[in-house]
This record gives C-alpha cells, structure tokens and sequence, in this order.
C-alpha cells in the first residue's frame, strides 16, 4: 500500500465521526466478514464497510452510492471497478492488527473488520484530538463554571444550588441567559456546565460527573438542581442512571432534574445533524467571532466534538435503547417539558406533499425526491407533533409524572426576551421554587 493510501486510511480513523451501523449499508455485526477472491478485495466493498463508523461524511456517500447506483442493462458500459491486492490488504492488517485480520477456511479467505476495537480506537483518539487542541488555543472545552454575580457575597454556603446544561450546538451565551433569568426569579446560585457539544454523551457524563464531585467536596450539604436543554438531558441523565456512574456519592446532593426539550428517545433528524455544525460555523463567522482568529475558530469546532453526538440521537443506537431500559434514579424529580411548535402546520405539510407529487410526475428526481417527502413527514417537523427538532412521543419518559406541554419550538430556549423564552423560563422557576 501507498504512504498515500495508508495516510488517508489513518487519516479517516483519526478524524472520522463515531457512527453506528446504518441499515442502508446493512452491517450491524461486532466483527465484519468480506469475501476475497484469488488474493484481491473490491475496494468498494471495504468502503462500504467502514464507512458507517468513520465519519458522516463516508456514511452518506456510501448510502448515495448504494440509492444511485445505476440498474444494469445489457446496453449499459460496464463499471470500472478497483480491487486491493494482497501487499495492500496484509499492510492494512499490519497498521491496525486489532482491527483488520484474514481468516482462511475451506479454501476461501476473508478480511475481517473488528468494529468494537475500530470504534474503541476512534474514540480514544478523537478524545486526544480534542484535548490537545482545546488546550493548545486555549479554549475551555469543559468546566462547571459559576455565574459569579448570582452568587451570594457572604460566606455560609447556599442550600441549594442550580446548574444548567445546554444542547447539542448550543451556545454558552444562550445557558447563560437563561441562567441569569432563572436567578432574577428564583435568587438561587446558578452554574453552568460546559461541555463539548457534539461529543459522545457518556463522554461528557464522565466530564460532568469529575466536575460534581469537585463541587460536592467545596458544598457538601448542598443540595443541586440540574436544568438541563435538549442534549444536555441525555448528558444528565446518563450522569444519574449509567450503571458505571451512579453509584458515585456526588449525586446524592442531586434531587432535581428539569429537562427542555429533551431527545429520550432520538430523533429522526439524527442524520442531519452534521448541517448544524455548519450552521455553527456560519453563527461565528456572522457574529464577527472570527475576525483575527480564523485558526482558532477551526480549532473551536473540532475541540467542541467530531458529530459524535449526532450518532447518539439516532432512535435505534445501542446507547440510547440502553439507556432507556435503566430506572429513573431514586430520590430524584424529573420533569420534562416539551413543545410543539414544529414549523409544519398541517395545511402547510399536505400542500409540500402535494408539490412533491407533481414534482416528481415532471422532473425524474429519483431518490432525492424520496428523501425530501421523508423529511417532510416527520412527526419532529409537524406543529402539534414535534417542536422542530424532536417529535412529542421521544421526550416521554418512562417513570416521570410531571409531563408539560408548552406553546414553544425548539430553538426557543435563550430567547428569553420573546413570549416563549419566558414561558419556559417560568416553567422551570415555578418547579425550582417549589423544592
């Protein structure tokens, strides 16, 4: 193999996106088994393979690959295609031993693909990426940070304390508002904990829960309250139920989780988180935030996560469903508050179909026409269905009495100066007091 082949390939290990198995490349085996044929492998078929857990990007083009490819016909010119031969593939298997091996039987051999110890390898790495980066611009990838001015000046220590979580591509700035609005209602001392916002979520569980502990040393009777938006439930709720996190003593001053607009169960929007990094990019570059600092800007939106969260949301990763077979943990009170404002109204969503419809009878789109109409039937899309972002029935969970619906959308939480900002920042207040 090329050092030109070899680069890329650990190029794609070291910065790929953590994704699970997608069901349009159909794998979902721990160890991949791909038939080689007199000492030579399609070399599709391994990107094929790995393309699910290397990053989004690899993802969908393998996906478009599979939708586009064309039918064959016998008029049709023959597709080129392009084989790895032997040196090649040993070469792989002697980068990464614990990923990529040859089973020989019966005559026949296969390359086999670890995908265990593929994803283990990419998140360790990720994890070393991100962590030399923050430090290397000095950027505070994580911390669990006060809002000094909510804080009292004298010295006895507060009875209770909250501390509130954004979302996946949340802004600090946004948390902080709310924050700020919580305390002018409430009096309480406010936190905000910071984390990389497109991690893996039992990553930042691991970080909040290093930062709960430090937190209970200095206030040891005092009781918290977490407030956590969107991504940052499921972040919370890992820290309280995760069999390899709960049973620390720092969660015992946790009696109170209120959740906004969490994912409980996904969304089918998962896939499409990738769009909101740029999104994210765009915010910054409008905002002027990256005059002068152009290098340190990149370096931000690696260090915030590689859309490993994204992978997480997916309503069938094993995380999630893991996750969700846990109990609620004792002596703590949910709540989860919801809206249902999605940007679809009925009327609207019957006439984009109808559109769709003839679109498709005129211009010959094929399965681009077939994505669109999927995104448009989304129950997350759908006003009385969804918030924009996350459908009704996914942020029911099960144990939790205290359900709100409210008149709000997703992206409404920091908007603290419109009708729905207050309406959700009242909700929360109302429960805070109530403790």
């Amino acid at each position: 193999m090329t050092n030109w082949m070899r680069a890329s390939v650990f190029g794609l290990i070291l910065i790929g996106g953590l994704l699970p198995a997608s069901e349009a490349c159909g794998q979902s085996q721990d160890v991949l088994r791909l038939p080689m044929h007199q000492n030579q492998l399609e070399a599709n078929a391994l990107f094929q393979a790995l393309a699910p857990d290397l990053h989004w990007t690899a993802s969908a083009v393998a996906t478009l690959q599979q939708e586009l490819a064309p039918t064959e016909t016998p008029t049709s010119t023959p597709t080129t295609t392009t084989f790895l031969n032997r040196q090649q593939i040993e070469s792989y298997c002697q980068s990464f031993p614990a990923i990529f091996s040859v089973s020989s039987s019966d005559g026949r051999e296969e390359l086999l693909i670890d995908r265990t110890s593929l994803q283990t390898l990419l998140r360790e790495e990720k994890l070393k990426l991100r962590r030399q980066l923050a430090q290397w611009a000095g950027i505070d990838a994580t911390g669990l940070l006060r809002i000094a001015k909510t804080w009292p000046e004298s010295n006895p220590p507060p009875d209770r304390v909250v501390i509130v979580l954004h979302g996946i591509h949340s802004t600090p700035a946004a948390g902080r508002a709310v924050a700020e609005e919580l305390h002018r209602t409430t009096g309480l001392p406010m936190l905000m904990f910071l984390y990389p916002n497109d991690a893996p979520v039992l990553e930042s569980a691991e970080e909040l829960l290093r930062e709960l502990q430090t937190l209970a040393s200095e206030l040891p009777k005092t009781k918290i309250s977490l407030v956590a938006y969107s991504l940052g439930g499921l972040v919370a709720r890992s820290t309280l139920e995760w069999p390899t996190l709960k049973e620390n003593s720092a969660l015992n001053q946790i009696d109170q989780l209120i959740m906004v607009g969490p994912p409980n169960h996904g969304s089918a929007l998962w896939e499409y988180a990738p769009l909101l990094e740029g999104a994210e990019v765009w915010q910054r570059i409008r905002n002027h935030e990256s005059l002068g600092r152009p290098l340190q800007q990149i370096v931000g939106t690696i260090s915030d996560g590689l859309n490993e969260a994204s992978a997480d949301l997916d309503p069938k990763s094993d995380w999630l469903l893991e996750l969700n077979r846990l109990p609620r943990r004792p002596g703590v009170e949910y709540t989860v508050l919801y809206g249902d404002r999605g940007p679809i109204r009925p009327v609207a969503g019957l006439l984009i179909q109808v559109g769709l419809q003839q679109l498709e009878q005129n211009v010959d789109l094929g399965p681009l026409a077939l994505r669109l109409a999927a995104v448009t039937r989304m129950s997350e899309l759908h006003q009385g269905k969804g918030d924009g972002v996350v459908r009704v029935s996914a942020t029911k969970l099960e144990g939790v009495g205290d359900w709100e619906r409210l008149p709000i959308s997703h992206l409404d939480w920091g908007r603290i100066d419109t009708e729905a900002g207050r309406t959700i920042n009242a909700a929360i207040a109302n429960r805070l007091q109530g403790r």
